[in-house]
């Protein structure tokens, strides 16, 4: 017996050399983007955004993106020390050099405070502020991107409702361009006994002789526990809901009386700690007045959450796409890479489409932000749940694509991935929960009638044109379908079915007016749009786009 020879099942094969995207920049990669970015930003100051935002899509492609996969395995979690070497209670989580550095990096790059660099002479844009969380959540939550969130949220209220002695004590800790910690803020809100039921909540804060407030009770849900946080507390003595921040240490540097219980062990967004933590006696500052804490929370903390929580998932559905495509080239399979199979090409298509018409929808939203109109407070929600719902969707798709490598950890960041768009889904409210501010929205006859009026306006501007004469078409019919709808009458059960009516209403007003002035393979996304939104099997057989060879490459090569 020959003991020399080569075993044939270690010979190389056409993926021994795969690096997915390695060497890609994923904001050059986002030509939809880049263009919403350059519509929307001033023109004298597109050049030095544009050139941000490469540098970081980048930057989040490359070291980012290594440092967050070496951040995410077993042993690399963060984790709670209680105590240090002396016996004092420190509750602090301490995270590996992997994720430190994760962090620093993506801070420093200015993605929550690049108008704080003194090397940045003009305005942070909303535009650009989006882009950069867009880019940044393409890595996954990644450890840091939901306590992104947070900050800006923090920043947010305190700008808008903090006292001039808040603002001075606690915007720095979050905003400093050397901070005590890198995206410092947390949200510790929901309780074992109600979540988005925060009546049902039993915290209690009680004002003091001296004028400062102190909590006593539990927070079931705490994301991100580190240097500063918003909560919510009832007001002793009164069913009014307040919101409050809390300082992880007081003035006199001494931990404040709060106690981290334990770590959650969730199915994804690992990177970051969530943990269940006691108050005894804490102390906290009341942000507004005390009666106006829940609607505070929701304008100001809530919401920016649910703008970035759509855009994660979105951009979590965009990389989960990417990964597939990429893998499908490279692929073989009965002589054949995947990609030439006609049911793979369809369903990278479909993925294509959907993405493609989530992204559009939320750069949409995000120039909604300060319009009187009232669509702001319809959209946000609507995408909040639309985009997560989907974003499930298409990255379990993307695992389907890559087979068995999609389940392996080690192989690929879509099992990360799939399990943070699972987390997202319910984070700021679940689907029903989502749905019913979507419904309260559309229910207010100022806010319907402008949405009515935008969709209307577009189907107009858009008539006439024959390459996208479908999706038009498309459109009408579903604005019809819902203005017949009696609001007023609405069974509740409906919720979630009138929210995705809304969202074919608006996927294929906003696709319209991208196809009419963008490339060919926008065309043909817009032209795919009904089938791809409507799953009817007759509509399948029928649509040459999904079915000729030439037009579905152009749909998937979009963007590459």
């Amino acid at each position: 017996m020959n003991m020399s020879m080569k075993n044939p099942g270690l010979e190389k094969f056409e993926l021994s050399d795969y690096s997915g995207l390695s060497g890609k920049n994923f904001y050059s990669m986002l030509p939809n983007l880049r263009e919403y970015v350059k519509d929307s930003v001033p023109a004298g100051d597109f050049q030095a955004v544009d050139r941000h935002l490469e540098g970081f899509g980048d930057l989040v492609a490359t070291e980012l993106n290594d440092l967050v996969i070496a951040s995410h395995q077993e042993g690399k979690y963060g984790e709670l020390e209680k105590f240090d070497r002396h016996g004092n209670r420190v509750d602090n989580i301490r995270y590996s050099p992997e994720q430190v550095r994760a962090k620093k990096l993506a801070f420093d790059y200015g993605i929550v405070n690049l108008d704080q660099q003194k090397d940045w002479n003009r305005p942070f844009h909303f535009a650009h502020r989006g882009a950069l969380a867009y880019i940044s959540n393409l890595n996954g939550e990644a450890g840091y991107n939901c306590p992104l969130a947070m900050t800006e949220g923090m920043i947010e209220i305190l700008t808008h409702v903090g006292s001039e002695e808040q603002k001075k004590k606690f915007l720095p800790r979050v905003a400093s361009t050397e901070p005590d910690d890198y995206f410092a803020a947390g949200q510790y809100l929901t309780e074992r006994v109600g979540g988005s039921n925060v009546g049902a909540n039993r915290t209690i804060a009680k004002k003091g002789e001296n004028g400062k407030w102190y909590l006593t009770g539990e927070k079931w849900f705490c994301s991100n526990p580190s240097e500063l946080w918003v909560t919510t507390a009832k007001i002793e003595g009164t069913g009014m809901i307040g919101a409050f921040i809390v300082p992880r240490y007081k003035d006199d540097k001494t931990l404040n009386d709060h106690h981290i219980l334990r770590l959650k062990n969730i199915i994804g967004s690992r990177g970051k700690a969530t943990a269940e933590v006691e108050y005894r006696n804490t102390e906290a500052e009341l942000l507004g007045r005390p009666h106006t804490g829940l609607a505070l929370l929701i304008r100001h903390v809530i919401n920016v959450s649910r703008v970035h929580a759509a855009l994660a998932a979105s951009a979590m559905a965009r990389r989960s796409f990417w990964e597939a495509r990429e893998y499908a080239r490279n692929r073989e399979a009965f002589q054949k890479k995947i990609n030439e199979f006609p049911s793979i090409q369809r369903a990278l298509a479909e993925m294509q489409v959907k993405v493609y018409a989530i992204e559009q929808c939320i750069f949409y939203s995000w120039s909604l932000k300060g319009n009187t109109s009232g669509l702001f407070d319809l959209v946000t929600p609507l995408m909040k749940y639309i985009a997560t719902s989907r974003s499930s969707e298409i990255s379990h798709s993307a695992i389907m694509i890559h087979g068995g490598n999609g389940i392996l950890h080690d192989y690929s960041v879509l099992p990360r991935l799939h399990n943070d768009c699972i987390i997202n889904e319910t984070w700021e409210g679940t689907h029903n929960i989502i749905a019913n501010h979507v419904y309260k929205a559309f229910k207010k006859k100022k806010i319907r009638e402008a949405f009515f009026e935008m969709i209307s306006s577009t189907c107009d501007e858009m008539k006439g044109n024959s390459a996208t004469a479908e999706c038009h078409s498309f459109t009408r019919q579903k604005l019809e379908e819902l203005e017949k709808i009696r609001v007023d009458e609405l069974s509740e059960a409906n919720r979630l079915p009138l929210a995705d009516l809304i969202f074919h209403c608006l996927a294929g007003a906003r696709v319209l007016i991208e196809a009419s002035k963008r490339s060919d393979a926008e065309l043909l996304i817009a032209r795919a749009l009904p089938t791809v939104l409507e799953h009817h099997t007759s509509s399948f057989l029928e649509n040459p786009v999904l079915l000729e060879h030439e037009k579905v490459m152009k749909i998937i090569n979009y963007g590459s």
